[in-house]
């Protein structure tokens, strides 16, 4: 790959598990949707990897409460925006990156080739580019996609649909997955006086649902300021083929912020905010097996204005995504937007990797990185919640080896980010650490229209400030003296 700086990086491959050396011919697996039958998507069977094929197998994304934001007919780029996000993410979960499953070798990278109905091709062609430029960074893989135009028009495009909320229009939308940075963006938000906001969520399960609507509901209670709500339901209906689909999901990114972007249209508005916390957006990998898109890419500032072009160009308006703490860890962020008496609306929100961890009545698992982050960042700010929200509490419990995974990657990525980001390294210190997450720093620059150079000051900073936030916490943690060499 080939980045901004002129960093050319090879792609590692790994081995067969059987250590059989890879096949002629076979650089990456190949898989082909059609998303133009009328009872669902299908796959085609590729025998040489293999491949099995299907048909009818549904997708389904809720139209009709975007018409109904919208109070109006939604235009035919809407619908078929919306609908491309949907086969976006039915194609990443059902092209597995280990086609083989059991016996066989992992692709990261993968070809995936779509056929997609839309109203207008000449339309959606003029808008390929930017479209593959933003799904390439966001999931490593190689896409095609052949646009087919569509006979037939969508109910929501005819029907007038009833308005749920206020006849006003939103002077903000903003993403809300019911994590701790998104309740952050919407404090920042809501504080602004005399404005009424519209917050944007995507849900695949009841649970997932029910936990953004209680901290809604709790909102409501307690807020001046109105607000909107616009839960947004995707996903499959009955799998007909679930053998072997993909659990990395880089694309629920895409859908996401597709989806809040859609309803910024509907809304009559140019920007979605989203609340992200810098370490969060950059998300530099905390291992160096790690590259590419192994570490999510869904709140990198790079991401988020090229999937803000592709929706520029096919609702031919200028649509941006912006990102207020990007220059910020989670702990500053929740110090700047958060009060000690926000502690209950805190612990309402999730972070946990494996959520919603059906396996454990508690919400959170308390082990894995994205929960420690969670809780050096509620340490720092002074919103600690309840420990009884965490299958294990790393503050007052053992930590068994086993479960320590989480705590050792924590340790090492921050004593790499700490030789990276120090304050008396090189300037480009950072760059040499992370040569492939540092070939899209000038990238990232210009997508928040920062001096190169003030971009890597502030990137410092920010990172180099996160490890102390950890370092503060990781004091508190009695297991932790005991797993540290494992980290060294």
């Amino acid at each position: 790959m080939s980045g901004e700086l002129g960093i050319d990086l090879p792609r590692p491959k790994r081995p067969f598990k059987n250590g059989s050396p890879n096949s002629e011919g076979k650089d990456r697996p190949e898989f082909h949707f059609d998303f133009t039958g009328s009872n669902g998507f299908s796959r085609k069977a590729v025998e040489q990897w293999p491949i099995d094929g299907f048909a009818d197998q549904e997708i389904g994304v809720d139209l009709g409460i975007l018409a109904s934001q919208a109070a109006r007919p939604l235009s035919a780029a809407e619908t078929d925006w919306v609908q491309l996000a949907a086969a976006i993410y039915a194609a990443d979960r059902f092209a597995n990156r280990r086609p083989g499953r059991a016996v066989g070798q992992t692709f990261w990278r993968r070809s995936i080739h779509l056929k997609v109905p839309v109203l207008d091709p000449t339309l959606w062609n003029k808008a390929m580019p930017s479209i593959l430029s933003a799904l390439s960074f966001l999931t490593d893989d190689d896409w095609t996609i052949h646009f087919i135009e569509r006979r037939r028009r969508r109910g929501e495009e005819d029907q007038l649909h009833l308005h749920g909320g206020s006849n006003n229009q939103p002077a903000w939308v903003c993403l809300f997955s019911g994590g701790l940075d998104s309740l952050a963006g919407f404090k920042r938000l809501s504080s602004l006086p005399h404005t009424r906001g519209l917050l944007v969520s995507g849900w695949t399960h009841e649970r997932l649902d029910l936990g953004q609507e209680r901290i809604v509901s709790h909102l409501r209670a307690t807020h001046c300021q109105p607000f909107e709500w616009l839960p947004v339901r995707y996903g499959f209906g009955k799998i007909v083929n679930s053998a072997g689909m993909e659990s990395s999901q880089r694309s629920r990114g895409w859908i996401h912020v597709a989806l809040g972007l859609a309803a910024v249209v509907a809304s009559n508005r140019h920007t979605l905010d989203v609340g992200e916390n810098g370490i969060g957006a950059f998300n530099l990998p905390t291992e160096l097996s790690q590259t590419g898109s192994h570490t999510s890419r869904a709140m990198h500032p790079v991401f988020l204005r090229r999937i803000a072009q592709a929706a520029s160009v096919v609702f031919d308006r200028e649509l941006h995504v912006r990102q207020t703490a990007v220059f910020e860890t989670k702990g500053e962020l929740l110090s700047r937007t958060l009060r000690p008496s926000d502690s209950g609306l805190a612990a309402l929100t999730f972070s946990c990797e494996i959520f919603p961890n059906y396996h454990s009545k508690q919400p959170q698992c308390g082990v894995c990185p994205s929960c420690l982050v969670r809780r050096a960042s509620l340490h720092s700010s002074g919103i600690e919640g309840p420990e009884h929200l965490y299958s294990l509490d790393v503050k007052t419990q053992h930590i068994p080896a086993k479960k320590a995974l989480g705590l050792i990657k924590m340790e090492r990525f921050t004593r790499r980010l700490a030789r990276g980001f120090h304050p008396m390294s090189a300037a480009d210190s950072a760059m040499w650490e992370y040569p492939e997450a540092g070939s899209y720093f000038k990238e990232a620059a210009d997508s928040i229209s920062m001096n190169f150079d003030d971009f890597l000051t502030k990137l410092r900073r920010t990172h180099y400030n996160f490890v102390q936030e950890w370092e503060d916490f990781a004091s508190n943690v009695p297991s932790l003296r005991q797993h540290r060499r494992s980290a060294a």
